[in-house]
């Protein structure tokens, strides 16, 4: 028996929902920022600034460019916020294969070695793969986290 009438979403679809939808407002965020950051009002660059000085380093060398302004958002982060983006959206209407926790798995190990490469100086990274590496990462992740919800609601409603 399904406990949620046919015109009632179930909450776990409503989140799943509402994380995607945030999702793609962050990513449309960090993909026009050097369009809009310049004109934008002081108070808002500065909690902008706030809100991301804890999450990436930020640096504009380690970024991607526009017109000369750098996203807000360093290049592998930028993959990570992509990918998360686009597993949302797929984790929202696929079902997860059972290998996904390996595949979120060897993506962070591949993310590590990448952050490691670059860090020691022993092989230089090219922007290209810190942005592979991010979105490899964040799409398993964002795959991953929404189908969970999604299958959450299933075992709930007894599909």
């Amino acid at each position: 028996m399904n406990p949620f009438p046919a015109n009632l979403v179930p909450p776990s679809r409503k989140l799943a929902a509402g994380l995607v939808g945030l999702s793609a407002l962050w990513v449309l965020a960090i993909w026009t920022w050097p369009f809009w950051f310049p004109v934008s009002p002081e108070p808002v660059k500065a909690l902008l600034t706030l809100v991301l000085n804890p999450v990436c380093h930020r640096d504009p060398a380690f970024s991607i460019q526009f017109s000369g302004v750098a996203l807000m958002v360093c290049t592998r982060c930028t993959g990570i916020y992509t990918g998360f983006f686009t597993g949302a959206v797929a984790g929202f209407f696929f079902p997860a294969h059972t290998k996904i926790r390996l595949a979120v798995a060897v993506s962070f190990v591949a993310l590590i070695v990448d952050f490691l490469l670059n860090l020691t100086g022993l092989k230089p990274v090219s922007d290209l793969v810190r942005l592979m590496t991010g979105i490899f990462f964040g799409f398993f992740t964002g795959f991953w986290l929404i189908s969970a919800l999604i299958k959450k609601e299933h075992h709930v409603s007894g599909y």
